[in-house]
């Protein structure tokens, strides 16, 4: 696997902070002679022998939500998982990942959640 191929597929792997062993053992096979230490964290050599010496760092968790709740019109409340701003979120493109994989959901905040103080710093338009 070539370089470029192998960096897209290590970072398409999901998982949340605190949720990361399955993406750990969906990596260790991708990386040869990979190994976990006491904490979990991933390690490994790609391409040991070669001339360039290339140092590849990353959390393998993403930030994101936990589903909390499902109210009786579908809305999902959610808890944070992850240093997340909330203002980064509204409008983004969300895919929920359950019993059942749901993608092409759209995040909002109910606007009874936004304080006053929120809205200061939220950008004009």
């Amino acid at each position: 696997m070539k370089t470029k191929e192998l960096v897209f597929s290590l970072t398409s792997f999901n998982g949340t902070s605190g949720d990361e062993d399955e993406i750990a053992q969906k990596i260790m096979p991708m990386l040869e002679g990979s190994y976990t230490d006491r904490l979990g964290n991933v390690l490994a050599s790609y391409n040991p022998e070669g001339k360039t010496k290339v140092l590849i760092e990353a959390h393998i968790d993403r930030i994101g939500f936990i589903v909390t709740e499902i109210d009786d019109d579908g809305f999902l409340r959610l808890t944070k998982c992850g240093g997340i701003d909330l203002r980064t979120s509204i409008g983004a493109p969300v895919a929920v990942f359950g019993k059942k994989t749901l993608f092409h959901l759209t995040f909002r905040v109910a606007t009874t959640r936004i304080r006053n103080s929120d809205l200061k710093i939220l950008p004009s338009t």
